[in-house]
């Protein structure tokens, strides 16, 4: 894995619509080989933001505010997509998320965006981070897949930032990775994965929430977000969602998610799923939560079993 730093450091956050997810439940069965991938517990979900750049940060998965849509309503010119799962339904509150993901490339245009990540949150404070890989050229100028973080502290209206762009994360003195780091090689669709673990938690005598990555190896540290950035993620546990977006201008076709195939056996993956307690301990995700998927003829996901899930699609929409 070879480091690039953002070339983007004074991007800042001008504000973000957030999104709605509805309410119905729906259980589907699982896919089989050669098949599209079934749809499990599935929910409605979408928004977009505006900043300096022309694209956009996703609202955050576990926010619920009366929006209703894939386009915008206030820059009708975005589009934001989802296929992920979210704990929040199930009121399972705990003190951190580990995964594992395999990592992919595409050529996008600026207006484009893919990515898989993990969101921390805390909906009554509105305090959010986000961390995973993705590609991005509006932020760095080209196509190449990065490892990233992002916080805010106000549900991506104001405040926070990409990687180290603005004060927040702090990295660590002897980290092997830095946020904004490229990612080298990627996986091959039909051939080699190539993965990234990511582990979040909050450290509970600080209150702290620590950053771990690995490629292709146990995750070590990178840094934290300060206790005193936030709010709500203070001195309770959060709520946290996982999976693949895509970012498209409404005027472009959507970008592929995960692999760019929706085949089991060849789509993306998370897999290594585990929550992290107090104690720091940790205990299996389970595979009753509902995900959210707002396009099924462009992305699907699988349910989860022994803590993995496949995600993604070609897009194209």
């Amino acid at each position: 894995m070879s480091s690039n730093n953002t070339n983007g450091d004074t991007l800042k956050m001008d504000t973000v619509k957030s999104v709605f997810l509805l309410a119905g439940l729906l259980l589907l069965t699982v896919g089989t080989n050669g098949r599209r991938l079934h749809q499990p517990v599935e929910k409605e979900d979408d928004g977009s933001r505006t900043g300096r750049s022309t694209s956009g940060l996703p609202p955050s998965v576990l926010l619920r505010t009366p929006y209703n849509g894939s386009v915008d309503d206030r820059n009708d010119d975005t589009v934001y997509h989802y296929a992920v799962y979210d704990s929040y339904s199930k009121g399972t509150n705990h003190y951190g998320l580990m995964a594992t993901m395999d990592v992919y490339g595409f050529s996008l245009s600026r207006d484009q965006e893919t990515a898989a990540a993990i969101w921390v949150g805390n909906q009554p404070s509105q305090d959010f981070i986000l961390v995973g890989w993705h590609v991005k050229p509006s932020l760095y100028g080209d196509s190449r897949t990065r490892f990233f973080t992002y916080w805010t502290k106000d549900g991506f209206l104001t405040t926070g930032c990409y990687n180290t762009a603005c004060p927040g994360f702090q990295l660590q003195a002897d980290a092997r990775a830095f946020p904004g780091d490229v990612i080298d090689p990627v996986s091959e669709t039909n051939g080699r994965r190539q993965n990234i673990t990511i582990k979040v938690y909050k450290e509970d005598q600080t209150g702290d929430w620590w950053v771990h990555y690995g490629f292709n190896s146990n995750p070590t540290a990178v840094g934290k977000f300060p206790k005193s950035l936030f709010t709500g993620l203070t001195d309770s546990t959060a709520d946290f969602a996982f999976g693949g977006y895509t970012y498209n201008a409404i005027t472009q076709l959507t970008p592929p998610m995960g692999s760019g195939s929706s085949q089991t056996g060849s789509a993306a993956s998370f897999s290594d799923l585990q929550y992290i307690e107090q104690d720091g301990t940790v205990s299996a995700v389970a595979g009753n939560l509902p995900s959210y998927v707002d396009n099924r003829s462009c992305y699907s996901v699988t349910p989860i079993v022994n803590g993995k899930f496949f995600y993604g699609g070609p897009g194209g929409c």
